[in-house]
Formats: C-alpha cells, sequence, structure tokens
C-alpha cells in the first residue's frame, strides 16, 4: 500500500466520522412517544364541560388502499360514529398519493379515485361536517388535478364546503359555531413556481402572496373575541423529518433503502437538513418565510391554534405563544422528537381530535393506530380556562367627589415667589357629581 492511497484512505476516513458524528448529533428524532417534562397533560376527569366542538384531524391519509392506512381509517371511524354534529373531521392535504388527480383518461385515475373514495367513506354515519384540504402531493396534476379532486370530494359528500380553500385559491374561511372560526390556508400555493401554473389566480380574489397576509391578518383582527383554528397542510414549526430532524436508522440506511451504506445516509440527511434545497422543507427559504410571515400575525394573539399534516407523525409543539397541533400520520409514518419542554411526538400512526370546550379552554387527543389497536398517546392542554373575574370595586359612591387638577407642588409657592408675585396661583379645583355623570370621576 503506498503513501498516497494510505493518505487519502485516511482523509476520507475523517471525512466519514465527521459525517457520522454530526449526523448522531442530530439524530434524536425515534418512532417512538416522547413528551417533554412540563407538557401540559391533563386527566378526562378534569374535563366536566358539555356542548364541546371535536374537530378530528387526519393527514397525509394519500396512501389510503393500504393494510395499515384501512386500520388507521376503520378505527377513526369507529370515533367518527359516536360523534354529535357539534364537530367537524378534516383531512389535512396529501388526501391522494403519489401525484393528486389525474385526469380520468389516465391509467392510474381508477386507483386515484380509489385512494380518496376509502377516505371519505368512513363519514358514511357520522353526523359532523367533513372537509378536505389540500397539499403538496394534491397539486402535482397541476389547476386540471386540483379541480377534479375538488369536484369529486364536493360530489361524493354533496356539501359545496367539503373542499377548502375552493378554486384552487389560497385562502377561505366558515364559522363552525357562532364563536369559532376556522380559516383554511393551502399552503402548498405560496410555495408553487407560479410560471408552471399558468392561471393560477384567474379565478380569485387574491392575487399575490402579500395579499394573503393581507387577508389572513384582516382575519385574525375580525374574529379576535372568537376562537380560531388555522387549518393548513405545512406547520409553522415542526420536529419531523421536514424540519430536518431524522432517526438513527435514517444514517445508516440512505433515503429509506435496504442497503447499507452509513457515511453516504448520514451526507445525504446533513445536506438536506442544512441546505433547504427541498421546497417542501421548513429550512427552505420560501417555507421559512411563509411560517415566519403567518407566526407573526398572530404572535400576540392567545385565541389561535395551527393544525397541520406534512409531517408523517403525530407532534404537539408550544413556542412564543404559538400552538402548533400536527396530524399526518394517516397512511406514512416518519420519526420525530420534541424541540421544548412543552412538546409531544410520536413517529407512529394515527390521529388527533382537538376539543374546543365550552368554557373557553380547548385541548387535544392523541391516538396511535399501531396494530390495529387504538390507544389514546397523550391529552394535552392547549389553551387553558379564563380565570373568573372578580369584581373588587365598591358598589356605592359619594354624590360628589372633589380633587385638584394640579398636582400641590405646582400651585403651593414660597415666600420668595409670593414677595416677588404677589399671592400664589389659585387653587383649581372640580367637583365630579355623580348625579350628573351617573359615573365614578378619577382625579
Amino acid at each position: 500500500m503506498n503513501l498516497s492511497f494510505k493518505t487519502h484512505l485516511k482523509n476520507t476516513s475523517v471525512i466519514i466520522r465527521v459525517a457520522l458524528s454530526a449526523g448522531v448529533l442530530y439524530s434524536c428524532a425515534t418512532y417512538n412517544v416522547k413528551k417533554g417534562k412540563n407538557l401540559s397533560e391533563i386527566n378526562n376527569s378534569e374535563i366536566k364541560s358539555e356542548n364541546d366542538f371535536k374537530v378530528f384531524l387526519v393527514g397525509d391519509a394519500g396512501n389510503a388502499d393500504e393494510a395499515q392506512a384501512q386500520n388507521t381509517l376503520n378505527l377513526l371511524k369507529n370515533q367518527l360514529e359516536k360523534a354529535d354534529s357539534h364537530s367537524m373531521l378534516i383531512f389535512l392535504g396529501d388526501n391522494i398519493y403519489p401525484s393528486g388527480m389525474p385526469e380520468k383518461s389516465d391509467k392510474d385515475y381508477d386507483l386515484a379515485k380509489k385512494k380518496l373514495e376509502d377516505q371519505l367513506s368512513i363519514v358514511k354515519n357520522f353526523k359532523g361536517k367533513t372537509l378536505v384540504i389540500p397539499g403538496n402531493h394534491d397539486w402535482y396534476n397541476g389547476l386540471d388535478g386540483m379541480k377534479g379532486q375538488e369536484d369529486f370530494v364536493k360530489n361524493y359528500l354533496d356539501d359545496k364546503k367539503a373542499f377548502l380553500p375552493k378554486n384552487s385559491c389560497p385562502i377561505d374561511d366558515i364559522s363552525l359555531t357562532k364563536d369559532i372560526k376556522l380559516i383554511v390556508i393551502d399552503s402548498e400555493w405560496a410555495l408553487l413556481n407560479w410560471d408552471k401554473y399558468p392561471g393560477i389566480n384567474k379565478n380569485c380574489d387574491i392575487k399575490t402572496r402579500e395579499d394573503l397576509f393581507t387577508e389572513f391578518k384582516d382575519l385574525i383582527n375580525k374574529n379576535q373575541d372568537k376562537r380560531i383554528i388555522v387549518a393548513l397542510h405545512h406547520p409553522v414549526m415542526s420536529s419531523g423529518t421536514h424540519a430536518g430532524y431524522s432517526s438513527a436508522k435514517s444514517h445508516l440506511f440512505p433515503l429509506k433503502s435496504k442497503i447499507p451504506a452509513p457515511g453516504v445516509a448520514s451526507l445525504i440527511n446533513i445536506v438536506r437538513s442544512s441546505s433547504g434545497a427541498n421546497p417542501e422543507d421548513i429550512n427552505n427559504k420560501h417555507y421559512a418565510d411563509l411560517a415566519n410571515r403567518l407566526k407573526s400575525i398572530v404572535q400576540e394573539k392567545e385565541n389561535v391554534i395551527f393544525v397541520s399534516g406534512h409531517d408523517h407523525n403525530l407532534q404537539y409543539l408550544e413556542m412564543r405563544n404559538i400552538k402548533q397541533i400536527i396530524s399526518g400520520a394517516g397512511s406514512k409514518i416518519d420519526p420525530a422528537t420534541i424541540g421544548d419542554q412543552t412538546d409531544f411526538s410520536y413517529g407512529g400512526s394515527g390521529f388527533a381530535v382537538l376539543n374546543i370546550r365550552k368554557d373557553q379552554s380547548s385541548d387535544v387527543e392523541y391516538f396511535s393506530t399501531k396494530d390495529n389497536s387504538l390507544e389514546k398517546l397523550s391529552h394535552i392542554q392547549v389553551i387553558g380556562k379564563p380565570a373568573q373575574f372578580i369584581n373588587n370595586y365598591s358598589d356605592s359612591f359619594p354624590s360628589t367627589f372633589t380633587s385638584t387638577i394640579y398636582p400641590e407642588k405646582l400651585t403651593h409657592k414660597r415666600k420668595f415667589y409670593r414677595w416677588l408675585w404677589g399671592g400664589s396661583l389659585p387653587k383649581v379645583l372640580r367637583n365630579a357629581d355623580r348625579s350628573s355623570y351617573g359615573q365614578h370621576f378619577n382625579a
């Protein structure tokens, strides 16, 4: 073995070791349940309110023809049949894998139709409303594919509001109750290269991305006295694979292959997590801009909850007043982790149920459907019950109240001032007569 070959081998070994070390440091995602030590979990016995509104959440169920997906949908169906009319099911996008709805003449149309029918059929005995929103895979057959899927869903469910936003536009809203507003955003619309979709905004009032943010801000402000759910396929926060977190296994088998290649696998993961080259990853510039703008608009609000799919797992994240529910494990699974001590994650199949309580609180339940068995993984407080207002004000007041307009130090003068200028300034008083004003006068 000559010296140059030894040197080359040594350098290659160093590169592989560095890649592996970086990968291990970043590979904290797992398929198991992970809970932050400050996760705000609650017991069912603590829930006593009635007439609550339930929102069933399942995303990325586009492989509904496969066995595990059918198990998940059947277990979800059982829960839907127990729910009353104060409820809604939301399919959170990526409803047809791999490429959305093809044309009827396409050889893949029948399979795509079956995948969608397998999902929609679970609501046959559901008393609540059903809503389907688009994901990135639903756009892969273009505007015609989006229109085909929208028309199919509306006709199947006989409901003109069953697919939102309508007409491939970016934003829509509906009232679930008099005090619950649902805002639906087509997040893929904001990430697309519009040059590839001529006429994309032809039937929309909103023509630019800036118009989308303006409309979203207006809806948030107009409904500030209500509970607001924002449904969009791409989460604004995540600790899953689309946020660059990967499992130890992914550093051995690149791109989910069955052939181990540890150095190459780690390098692929590192490049993906740091480059932002994939437009569907949250570290991509356009995706990050979208997430940051939406978060900045609701940063100071206490009444907003984001619900999303995209990552093929179950997550709850809370940071800087932003509350994000992820339920994208309808037919695929990927690992996840927790980024904060108030977070939850599970890299297995399942769904979530968001409860909007009559007492103004909100909580979310996460269910695993692994091994065709329904198991509650966690029940998390999202928004607490508002503190009860206690009136400490007196209920009786004097008929008049007297006070000086100016502080005493401005009206009382010393001897030298009075010798030079004469007497002190007049003391100006004001009487506030409650019988005249009908309210308490504060000095």
